[in-house]
């Protein structure tokens, strides 16, 4: 059975340049260092693979003032997903990245968030802001609800579901 809960790993901690992942070895791995340090946490989503970006791992923004340690794992529900689209030589490419907060259980002010639509518009602004910014020529951009970021994860996971 599908829970709306899910265990991200901590890949770049909030107000920082360096991006982390496990690599072959089941180690921790500094993959690259950033030119700005992020507005937020972000995570990946394990045994997933992002069908627009067949190398990689669904990404995922959480939503939480404190900065989190990387390579550790954080329970999160989805709030929502932000889409991406850039047009290169006639071809759509999307970008997807879910919108995520910390559990009720680890956080209790999680419980105000059900959905993206419980977030303030200007951290919603910010957010868009600060990820449209970091690709080139972005031509448009939709934030959509929990169903689409868990129908993502749904269609995007590497193994069965229990």
């Amino acid at each position: 059975m599908f829970k709306p809960e899910i265990d991200v790993f901590i890949s770049k901690a909030k107000n920082s340049c360096i991006s982390y992942e496990i690599n072959n070895n089941g180690q921790l791995a500094c993959t690259h260092i950033h030119f700005m340090p992020s507005e937020y946490n972000y995570g990946r989503i394990l045994n997933t693979t992002d069908h627009n970006n067949v190398s990689e791992n669904l990404e995922a923004i959480i939503i939480i003032q404190e900065a989190l340690q990387p390579g550790t794992f954080i329970q999160c529900k989805f709030l929502g997903l932000l889409e991406m689209v850039q047009f290169e030589n006639n071809v759509k490419k999307i970008y997807s990245k879910l919108l995520m907060c910390p559990t009720n259980k680890i956080d209790s002010t999680s419980s105000l968030f059900k959905s993206i639509d419980d977030i303030h518009i200007d951290t919603i602004n910010y957010i868009k802001y600060c990820e449209v910014a970091s690709y080139s020529h972005i031509d448009c951009y939709d934030i959509l609800g929990p169903s689409d970021a868990i129908d993502l994860y749904i269609t995007s996971i590497d193994i069965p579901l229990d």
